[in-house]
């Protein structure tokens, strides 16, 4: 391989890997578990020691979603609550440089100036973020904050019980 396909090569590596990290991925793995949800199909069931909560996201709204949630407490003589909510994004971007001359990589520091970044049912609330239009993101603490897909046809009937630590 000569030099000039070699440094090519690197070129197109850069520029796909600038992109792809500009464009709302997940942050590094660290402490917490992601989970990647499609509104339009997909349900979110999180069991915490605090009780069992189902959330289905709904409208779209600017930068984020509305969502519908059952939250049932631990206390077995407790009600079920429902009720709704919205997460959204609101950051000052500001461009960074591009690392090299030449090479074309758009990418933004990030200000969070008063976005709702959690999304709250009842005693339960994980942290969001916008993945796309169609999907985002949500956060966990995988020792103590159990999260599972299910249908989102599933939200009005599923049996919260089922899935109580």
């Amino acid at each position: 391989m000569n030099r000039q396909t070699l440094l090519l090569l690197l070129v197109v590596v850069a520029v796909t890997a600038g992109v792809l990290v500009a464009d709302r991925e997940p942050p590094a793995a660290d402490e917490r578990g992601t989970v990647s949800v499609h509104y339009d199909d997909q349900a979110v069931v999180i069991a915490t020691g605090d009780g069992v909560a189902i959330i289905r996201f709904t409208d779209a709204i600017p930068e984020g979603r509305k969502y519908v949630y059952r939250f049932l407490p631990r206390d077995e003589a407790a009600k079920e609550e429902r009720g709704e909510g919205k997460v959204f994004e609101k950051y000052d971007r500001k461009p960074l440089p591009p690392p090299n001359e030449g090479v074309e990589v758009i990418s933004y520091f990030l200000t969070d100036t008063g976005g709702q970044l959690k999304v709250i049912a009842g005693k339960i609330a994980l942290k969001w973020s916008l993945e796309s239009e169609s999907s985002g993101w949500l956060y966990f603490v995988p020792e103590t904050e159990h999260v599972q897909l299910v249908k989102a046809d599933d939200f009005e009937n599923l049996d919260l019980r089922r899935f109580a630590k």
